[in-house]
Formats: structure tokens, C-alpha cells, sequence
């Protein structure tokens, strides 16, 4: 799925701004469903490191 995320940016500041709405979509579920915004940060970093990675950050 990461990939195709990223592949879907047209742009640097395109790829930012997924990711920013992705980010805050998990956080907003995770407070919602499991009473802790940061429950999937973990998940949320690498993701982050993997776009930086190949460039996209």
C-alpha cells in the first residue's frame, strides 16, 4: 500500500499533504476507537521514514 501511496503523488508538496491527511485520519481513529491518538504511531514513523527514503519528504 506504500507504494501506491506514494506513486499517486504528482508532487513533493503533493506527497506532504497525503500524508499530512493520512496522518491526522489515523490519529482521529485512534482516539476514536482505541482512547489514544498515538495508538498507531509506530506505523505512522515508518511510513514517514519510508517516504523520506525514497525522496518523497
Amino acid at each position: 500500500m506504500k507504494d501506491k501511496l506514494v506513486l499517486s503523488c504528482r508532487s513533493l508538496s503533493d506527497c506532504r499533504g497525503l500524508i499530512a491527511r493520512d496522518v491526522a485520519d489515523l490519529r482521529r481513529i485512534g482516539r476514536i476507537q482505541h482512547g489514544d491518538p498515538d495508538y498507531f504511531m509506530p506505523g505512522i514513523k515508518k511510513l514517514i521514514r519510508y517516504c523520506q527514503k525514497i525522496g518523497k519528504l
